[in-house]
């Protein structure tokens, strides 16, 4: 099994959803934060299924879940979660 990391910039937007999200339903955000780490470690066995993302930064991969898309990049031993971001955010000025 690969491992990833998320950056600090990734680690405050899952905190952030999951804050979001609580203020209405705790049990509706624990099951998000766990779906992501899953997918997190659903791309760390199997980098190379996401969509090339070069034109915000080279080797810049992402990955959508629900309404949220992951950008990460890959490693010798899995990925680096760059940013965990909502689809409705500017993707363009936040990496």
């Amino acid at each position: 099994m690969s491992a990833f990391r998320l950056t600090q910039p990734a680690e405050e937007d899952v905190l952030g959803i999951w804050l979001y999200i609580a203020k209405e339903n705790l049990v509706a955000a624990d099951r998000l934060v766990d779906r992501l780490t899953e997918t997190f470690q659903l791309l760390a066995d199997s980098p190379e299924i996401g969509e090339r993302m070069e034109r915000y930064r080279a080797g810049l991969r992402s990955w959508s879940l629900e309404n949220y898309v992951v950008y990460y990049h890959v490693t010798p031993e899995g990925i680096e979660v760059y940013r965990v971001l909502h689809g409705a955010r500017d993707h363009r000025q936040l990496l």
